[in-house]
């Protein structure tokens, strides 16, 4: 769950989707809201389109739209499940109504089901005033059941303005990637998390500790369930 528009919460859910996928079957990626219900960033930003072939891809929004069942394991990409819409589809599809055994839900409608919530906050001082009526609900209501995760902050330390304001401690501190990097990736038709696992050395590989948090944060979910 990302505190506010442009946190980064898409990010770190295909990055830990791609993360997990190294080590356990049954990994699902659920597209929910808050893409502008016009078109899927995941499908394009992750190039699905080029690792898919469209005659195999199976868009589970129109699928719910028609009546059919959603139950399916076959949009598979780096051993994930990646449910995401290309239409401009405006059902939803809850964690229920997909196969697989972890089914990570990328903005989802509604958080109280939730096994586990990672809410994504950006500590730039805009997004983190933005963010704080999500953080609050997260805080107030489902405390013992979320992970605070701040995003393009190295260190406890730079996240500290922040964790005063909105009254949590981080759990997990994921720093920036270059910007040029992301754009790299996808003109090489990949994402940053997904290139570390490839042999493409025109590739760019994320962060050494970029990737560390995001093995660091599979593991313990992993562990944990």
């Amino acid at each position: 769950m990302g505190s506010c528009s442009g946190s980064g919460s898409t990010f770190i859910a295909t990055s830990l989707a791609f993360v997990a996928g190294q080590y356990r079957e049954g990994i699902t990626y659920l597209e929910g809201g808050g893409h502008d219900g016009e078109h899927s960033l995941p499908f394009y930003e992750l190039s699905l389109d080029k690792h898919i072939s469209p005659r195999r891809f199976v868009d589970f929004f129109k699928e719910k739209e028609e009546g059919r069942l959603t139950n399916n394991r076959v949009n598979l990409y780096r051993n994930v499940n990646w449910v995401v819409r290309i239409t401009n589809s405006t059902a939803i599809i809850t964690p229920g109504e997909v196969a697989g055994e972890y089914i990570i839900w990328d903005k989802p409608s509604e958080l109280r089901n939730s096994d586990l919530i990672i809410c994504v906050v950006d500590s730039l001082p805009c997004r983190v005033i933005a963010g704080k009526k999500i953080v609050d609900i997260c805080r107030e209501n489902y405390a013992d059941k979320t992970l605070w995760l701040f995003n393009r902050t190295d260190t406890q330390r730079e996240a500290k303005d922040a964790e005063k304001f909105l009254k949590v401690k981080g759990d997990f501190y994921v720093p920036a990637q270059p910007w040029e990097d992301f754009r790299k990736a996808q003109n090489l038709f990949t994402s940053i998390m997904d290139s570390g696992t490839q042999n493409n050395i025109l590739a760019p590989k994320p962060l050494p500790k970029l990737k560390a948090v995001m093995e660091e944060l599979a593991q313990y979910i992993l562990t944990l369930y």
